[in-house]
């Protein structure tokens, strides 16, 4: 990576920073309405109108809460023009996350490995068998090229996309990146009857697991905006953290 490079990587990172801080004033003017709105209620409830207290006491505003979120998510799709892209090693649920996060948000699913697969007419494992590890990873990498160029999407990589440098500086310039973490015992329980892992084809231990992920942690590190651990949290809990650090 050039000093040009890692300029701008650092004035994109200060243009999130401020533009999150601008988000948190949003959200804080939504809660201080929302506690208006309460009082108002509280008043009216007081004046024992029947029909305005059956209506209104038991509000919890989640309504008014939902069309807000959904309100964010649109003004940030078409602000940001962002992708969301997900890293992290085989079995930390990129796809799953991926999936559901696409429905909430009303966005396109796309995960890069089945992307290379329609693109070939082949399976990863094939082309690992038949052409090696080094043609898939270009292959890869032209096909990460023409993701970013898409509408804004949600983007679950394959688990060694951050080991070349280019994919990375594709993924941070058009996205933001969240790096979905497990440790590996959690990864070894998730993958381990799953014989489609080329790279894991009679290594399948948590020995030979936990070596790799210790060689890619680094890469993991540096390439994501944002960490989340996905070894005892429920999907939905998952989703909810995203929304809160991209505060859609």
């Amino acid at each position: 990576m050039n000093f040009r490079d890692v300029t701008k990587l650092d004035l994109l990172n200060t243009y999130r920073k401020e533009i999150d801080e601008c988000d948190k004033e949003l959200v804080a003017y939504f809660e201080k309405r929302l506690a208006l709105e309460r009082q108002r209620v509280d008043c009216k409830i007081e004046t024992n109108f029947e029909e305005i207290n059956q209506k209104m006491k038991n509000h919890d505003f989640q309504e008014e809460l939902e069309k807000f979120h959904k309100r964010v998510i649109e003004i940030s799709k078409k602000a940001t023009k962002k992708h969301i892209v997900f890293i992290g090693f085989m079995g930390c649920g990129k796809s799953t996350i991926g999936k559901v996060l696409s429905e909430k948000l009303n966005m396109p699913w796309i995960d890069t490995d089945e992307y290379i697969e329609k693109k070939v007419g082949m399976k990863i494992p094939t082309i690992f068998s038949v052409h090696g590890e080094k043609y898939f990873r270009a292959l890869e990498k032209n096909s990460i090229k023409e993701i970013m160029k898409q509408k804004p999407s949600i983007i679950s990589c394959g688990g060694g996309v951050v080991l070349n440098e280019e994919n990375v500086i594709n993924l941070k310039n058009n996205g933001k990146i969240i790096w979905l973490k497990a440790d590996p015992s959690t990864i070894y329980e998730r993958i381990k009857k799953d014989d489609s892992r080329p790279l894991l084809r009679g290594n399948m231990t948590e020995e030979y697991i936990s070596e790799m992920l210790h060689k890619r942690m680094n890469y993991y590190k540096q390439a994501c905006d944002y960490e989340i651990d996905t070894k005892s949290e429920e999907i939905e809990d998952i989703i909810t953290k995203i929304r809160d650090l991209l505060l859609f």
